[in-house]
């Protein structure tokens, strides 16, 4: 099977069957070698990336109605001669024997004949919409609710600017008994995989190390060893806002894959207790092997859905973290992140937030923090969620913690509050809240 077969059937289980990209990737590279793997998942990433300026162009170059299977192939086809700069012959050549091989052999000249126009005027393509709300649903593939939510909330040049940025490189830290700077002095030059490669320390947390470039973190002994995790400095940086210290008794309650709970462990030195709840029971052992793997002592994840009630708890955790399920917006490494969301569907998961919440509020002690957390830039998830809770609750007041951040972050607190952007602050958007017990 071709590279392009192997990408357009997992493009086909994603954008036509629903399918979660990184399972569907999962099993649709299951047996491929690394190369093979690689290029299938960058031609279906920028794929999905562009997949609504695809769209534009081939109602621009054709007429009528279009088989979804030929449009899947004309997708790729798109993203392969304008964000990937394939050689244009490779191009129409394999995506003419794409359509045979799917069955679709009399539709060949056709879908030659499309992309060859396309490349052919690639210098004089059809200029996209005025509207600002058109433009950044063409451009960057986003929902109209949330283009124009964005617009509100930060304007076009900003949001333009935040949707373009991307976080190509890798981010790694060392895990207790291991520390940053054995990495940088010495172990990282050590392991064949980070030969060659350069790295510097992080901005928002002194323990992350940014490589220049990622790599196959798999390979490398030091992973194997459990002396290092893959995990970016955002997620790092909600784990340091929780403020933890040996000995604590810390909640996590929406844990999987584990990357959070064990930086934790790893701040924690491992002493101390930390709980971490998982809804689903094969993440559960995910996350466990996780934490055996980095020589996580003081944290064990059991299978528990953190909107349920246990009430043998409540008022005993010095810190509760809340990594929330959220609709991932703020992570444009996740691209089908945009596909099939509607207001509903955020209305959906802000009522999951919301229950969380208010549920796991009681778990904190009287003086203990409460971390709420999403990896998105939607105020409704955010703020919005937080002001409400704060009227709801009056035992719970915002807590600064601009002690923790560069001098430059102070103003950007704000009750309690901090919303992280690519574009300004060159990690994936994140957004966390430190709330306190008071009574």
């Amino acid at each position: 099977m071709t590279n392009r077969r192997i990408a357009y059937n997992i493009l086909n289980d994603v954008v036509n069957g629903g399918a979660y990209l990184h399972l569907a990737l999962k099993n649709g590279l299951r047996g491929c070698d690394r190369n093979t793997a690689a290029s299938v998942t960058a031609l279906v990433y920028a794929a999905i990336e562009n997949i609504k300026y695809s769209d534009y162009l081939i109602a621009y170059y054709t007429k009528g109605r279009i088989h979804g299977s030929i449009r899947l192939v004309l997708r790729m086809g798109i993203a392969e001669l304008l964000a990937m700069n394939t050689a244009s012959y490779a191009v129409l050549d394999e995506s003419v024997k794409l359509t045979k091989s799917i069955g679709k052999g009399e539709l060949s000249g056709f879908v030659n004949g499309v992309l060859r126009r396309i490349d052919r005027e690639r210098a004089a393509l059809p200029e996209l919409p005025k509207d600002a709300v058109e433009y950044l649903m063409i451009r960057f593939g986003i929902p109209s609710f949330l283009a124009r939510e964005y617009i509100n909330e930060y304007g076009l040049e900003f949001t333009e600017s935040m949707l373009r940025t991307r976080i190509d490189f890798m981010t790694i830290r060392a895990q207790f008994p291991h520390t940053c700077e054995e990495l940088m002095e010495g172990l990282l030059l050590s392991d064949e995989v980070f030969a060659g490669r350069s790295f510097h320390r992080g901005r928002l947390d002194n323990d992350a190390i940014i490589l220049d470039k990622g790599v196959d973190i798999s390979a490398s002994q030091l992973f194997a060893d459990g002396k290092i995790a893959v995990q970016s400095e955002s997620a790092m940086l909600v784990c340091r806002v929780c403020k933890v210290k040996p000995g604590m008794r810390v909640l996590d309650t929406c844990a999987a894959p584990g990357g959070k709970t064990a930086y934790l462990a790893s701040i924690m030195r491992n002493e101390g207790a930390v709980t971490a709840w998982e809804l689903h029971e094969n993440r559960v052992k995910l996350t466990n092997a996780a934490f055996e793997r980095l020589g996580v002592r003081n944290a064990l994840c059991i299978k528990h859905d953190a909107s349920v009630p246990k009430p043998e708890l409540y008022g005993s955790m010095d810190v509760v973290l809340m990594d929330v399920p959220c609709s991932g917006f703020g992570v444009r490494s996740k691209p089908d992140t945009y596909l099939n969301r509607n207001e509903a569907s955020i209305e959906e998961i802000r009522g999951i937030q919301q229950g969380i919440l208010n549920e796991c509020c009681k778990y904190v002690r009287t003086g203990g923090a409460l971390v709420y957390a999403t990896c998105t830039v939607s105020r409704k998830e955010n703020e919005d969620n937080i002001n409400r809770f704060l009227v709801e609750h009056e035992d719970f007041l915002p807590d600064d913690f601009s002690d923790i951040l560069p001098d430059e972050y102070g103003d950007r607190i704000s009750n309690g509050m901090l919303q992280l952007f690519p574009n300004l602050d060159n990690t994936d958007g994140f957004f966390m809240a430190r709330l306190v017990r008071k009574n």
